[in-house]
């Protein structure tokens, strides 16, 4: 670069700076929440680890073989990294760092007096707040820009085929929930009075939208249903609604529906027996799939599958889709899988490899109904997510702005 570009970048870059500053009164204080991070080095000091965590347990796996739950096609993929390694270590790790960079965002300006000062120069408590919340997205989003940039050349200069597409909607859908987590965890500082608390009141949030959330969901829905007779429609759709309100488990949503969408080879119609014999099936949308997979409808280990009537409902009311009671009947001479249902029978010639005969009964869902509604819809789940943002920070300056400093 000339140094006549160098001139005109820097030209540009301080009319943007001026334009912001003029129009925003939180800009300034966001702008030296920023800068301070920089000069403290603990900007570097988070793209460092960022590195870390998204490059070392795929080298772990590369250079480590066995170690790890291993991908079905034998390979590592750009999907099989992001379900197997990426979604869990997002949704656990990513909340903790936000609480590390936002905790004490306010509570030390308080503490410190600091802030007094802050408020005594034309700057109004909102504008603090705003500009507290700007400044520590700012302090993350930037080195996990860098971070992801970094990890996503190892990756390209590895064994795994990368998928630029796929890694980059990942990344991205990553971003939006660690500056929602950060938002929230900056707004819950402006609205107590000690670090302490703020330390205790992100905690107790961090571990309820982890892990209790969805108990809350279905419980909800479970005493809607028992004891006010709702429809086993409106139960479910009661529930869904509630569990994409957490911003965790919309994350989770929208990666699987992206991870569908990308991915031919899956069969999310004839579930496992897709899987087993790779047939070709009427396929629920991505979205109607990554819907549907947030109940545990075939049950686990600890917990058993839903009655038939609440799958049915399910799938139908949930997922648009269509739900099917079928026989299943296997054939290892001509390796055909036969499936016949109320309304057809079809043989379906199997890719993989039948062993035996066997005839059993099954049901499953399939794609050919409706689509979700918009609400359920991808665009309507980020919209979810930043609404966060404003209802945090709309329910922390209501507290911030009667506290007496």
């Amino acid at each position: 670069m000339s140094s006549e570009d160098a001139s005109g970048l820097d030209a540009t870059v301080g009319k943007v700076d001026q334009t912001l500053h003029d129009q925003f009164n939180w800009y300034p204080v966001a702008k030296k929440d920023f800068k301070d991070a920089v000069r403290s080095r603990g900007l570097w000091v988070l793209a460092a680890i960022f590195t870390v965590v998204f490059i070392a347990p795929i080298a772990v796996r590369l250079y480590l073989d066995g170690i790890g739950p291993s991908p079905p096609d034998g390979g590592l993929g750009t999907r099989s990294i992001i379900e197997l390694i990426y979604i869990d270590l997002v949704t656990l790790f990513l909340p903790l760092v936000t609480i590390f960079v936002g905790v004490a965002a306010l509570t030390k300006e308080k503490s410190s007096g600091s802030l007094k000062l802050l408020l005594s120069l034309p700057f109004s408590r909102r504008s603090v707040l705003l500009g507290k919340v700007f400044g520590r997205c700012a302090v993350v989003a930037v080195p996990f820009l860098i971070a992801a940039s970094i990890a996503g050349l190892f990756i390209a200069a590895s064994t795994i085929n990368l998928n630029v597409e796929m890694y980059a909607l990942f990344m991205l859908f990553s971003l939006i929930f660690a500056l929602v987590m950060v938002a929230i965890a900056v707004s819950i500082s402006g609205a107590v009075s000690t670090t302490l608390r703020s330390v205790i009141v992100n905690a107790l949030f961090y571990i309820y939208v982890s892990f209790g959330w969805n108990s809350l969901a279905n419980g909800i829905g479970k005493f809607m249903f028992n004891d006010l007779g709702v429809s086993r429609a409106l139960r479910w759709n009661t529930v869904l609604f509630l569990k994409l309100l957490s911003p965790t488990q919309a994350y989770k949503t929208l990666v699987n529906s992206m991870l569908t969408r990308f991915s031919d080879d899956v069969q999310p119609g004839l579930q496992r027996f897709a899987d087993q014999w790779e047939l070709p099936w009427t396929q629920l949308g991505p979205q109607q799939y990554s819907r549907y997979n947030l109940f545990n409808v075939q049950g686990s280990f600890f917990s058993q599958g839903l009655p038939t009537a609440d799958k049915r409902t399910l799938c139908e009311s949930i997922a648009g889709g269509a739900y099917e009671n079928a026989t299943i009947t296997t054939n290892n001479q001509t390796n055909t899988v036969t499936v016949t249902t109320a309304e057809q029978t079809q043989t379906l010639q199997s890719a993989g490899n039948i062993t035996a005969n066997q005839t059993q009964m099954s049901t499953f869902c399939t794609g050919g109904g409706s689509e979700i509604p918009f609400y359920f819809s991808d665009p309507a789940i980020v919209l979810f997510m930043l609404g966060w943002i404003g209802v945090a920070a709309a329910i922390s300056y209501y507290t911030f702005d009667r506290v007496d400093l």
